[in-house]
């Protein structure tokens, strides 16, 4: 049978928490009898969880829990269970995402400053005050991309998450998902059967990448299921029919080229080439493509000369499962030409050769050795940038080797250019929670009533949209 001294004057669920008991347990322990106070030979009468404990009070945790007790803890998760939501970024995409996760129902966004760190949230998110409801589901939320990249902090680690850094997490089992924090589980109530526990992830094209989603997993106790968007994750605010917030997800249509494309035209027939499927799995229709407001005549416009890249915004166009009426939702056409190393490398080539054959040798070598490629993994980083083999890799960029003159020791570096059309998600089949010709979207009212109901049609269960493993 568990049980404690107290070692500092306190309350009693700041004590019990202390020990690794769930906040929301607490009360519910309590008033089943489940949780027991000796003062000296004396049992106290415990009013709740401000119950005052002095120091050297004997805390006792009955073991089997009486049955009242655990069918107190079932009925509450079954009633009262809620999602748990972690946004930690700040950027415009960020800040949306935590006003639409306030806006969802039954969902807990953690405040504490403690928590906004994925190792905090997955390990210590049961002990804190915010744990008010039994939880059902964990959902971070970040910016992401399809190289396996997604934003959450991680300890000192305040950037984007690779596949090295799970590598690492795995080992340090960091970031394992505290089961206990996480039972009982809710059942459904039609079934009765258990409602498992789900990471589910709000950041683009995450679940592209199957093995990082899979690395996550394991880096989380490979237990609780994962699920990651295949497509981008937008969200933004609307005001009709009513105000409120809206998620969706959107294709991403891209052509990567390692030289410059040389006109519309030119970049029309590449993406027309590569029959992209929708999520019927039926490629695009090539007249979407001769759209100026799909491909604009100026390919190449930078609007961010620090990234390198330029976006232009236009709408597309379909009916809203909210009212049926026709609505708008941006469409973005991106440009950049990526660099792929922060700064240029320096090699020596045999022979002082300016031969480009000879100095592409050399800087493969040198890559491989300095583990560039890092295929041991399992994941090597020319998968990442989209390409089965490093003889494709190499042949995907153009590399530029300074100086052009012989010498001992040359600079490179590696270039391509990439087109990126992003186009907001219309169902397409019938028999779908959304009609076709309808956008796929979740909507969150900001004063929930009769006629402003919450909506959801983007479900980890669809396969189309999200990659469950």
């Amino acid at each position: 049978m568990p049980q404690w001294q107290i070692q500092q004057p306190s309350s009693l669920g700041h004590a019990l928490r202390g020990q690794g008991v769930a906040q929301w347990k607490i009360p519910v322990l309590i008033d089943s009898g489940a949780i027991q106070v000796f003062r000296g030979n004396t049992q106290l009468t415990l009013r709740g969880e401000a119950t005052h404990v002095r120091m050297y009070d004997l805390v006792r945790l009955l073991d089997p829990l009486p049955a009242a007790a655990t069918a107190a803890l079932q009925k509450a998760a079954d009633s009262s269970c809620r999602d748990y939501a972690l946004v930690t970024g700040t950027s415009p995409y960020d800040k949306e995402m935590a006003r639409l996760l306030d806006a969802r129902p039954e969902t807990i966004r953690v405040k504490n400053p403690l928590l906004l760190d994925l190792a905090r949230f997955v390990t210590a998110l049961g002990t804190s005050r915010e744990a008010t409801h039994p939880i059902r589901h964990l959902l971070p939320a970040s910016h992401g991309n399809e190289e396996g990249h997604f934003w959450l902090r991680v300890g000192s680690m305040n950037r984007g998450i690779d596949y090295g850094d799970l590598v690492a997490l795995v080992a340090s089992k960091a970031i394992v998902i505290d089961d206990k924090m996480l039972e009982p589980r809710p059942t459904d109530p039609k079934t009765k059967a258990p409602i498992p526990a789900r990471f589910i992830m709000r950041g683009c094209r995450i679940g592209h990448q199957e093995k990082f989603v899979r690395k996550l997993k394991e880096a989380l106790g490979n237990k609780t299921p994962v699920a990651a968007p295949l497509h981008f994750h937008l969200a933004t605010p609307i005001r009709k029919p009513h105000p409120g917030h809206i998620e969706y997800l959107a294709y991403s249509f891209e052509y990567f080229s390692p030289t410059r494309v040389k006109d519309r035209r030119a970049l029309i027939t590449a993406m027309a080439g590569k029959a992209f499927p929708r999520i019927d799995k039926k490629p695009v229709p090539s007249k979407f493509w001769d759209d100026r407001k799909v491909i604009p005549d100026k390919l190449h416009l930078i609007t961010d000369p620090r990234k390198q890249q330029g976006e232009q915004t236009f709408h597309s166009e379909a009916k809203s499962p909210l009212d049926g009426r026709k609505r708008k939702l941006v469409r973005t056409y991106r440009y950049k030409y990526r660099t792929l190393l922060d700064s240029d490398n320096r090699v020596e080539v045999p022979g002082q050769s300016t031969k480009e054959a000879d100095r592409l040798k050399a800087a493969r070598a040198q890559l491989e050795k300095i583990d560039f490629f890092e295929e041991k993994t399992g994941f090597p980083v020319y998968e990442r940038y989209g390409y089965t083999s490093i003889d494709e890799f190499m042949k995907g960029w153009t590399w530029v080797f300074k100086p052009e003159t012989k010498s001992q020791f040359v600079t490179y570096n590696a270039h391509r250019h990439e087109y990126r059309v992003i186009e907001p998600i219309a169902e397409l089949q019938k028999g779908k929670r959304v009609k076709p010709g309808e956008f796929i979207l979740n909507f969150y009212p900001t004063r929930p009533s009769k006629r402003a109901k919450p909506f959801e049609a983007l479900v980890p269960d669809d396969d189309r949209l999200y990659r469950v493993v």
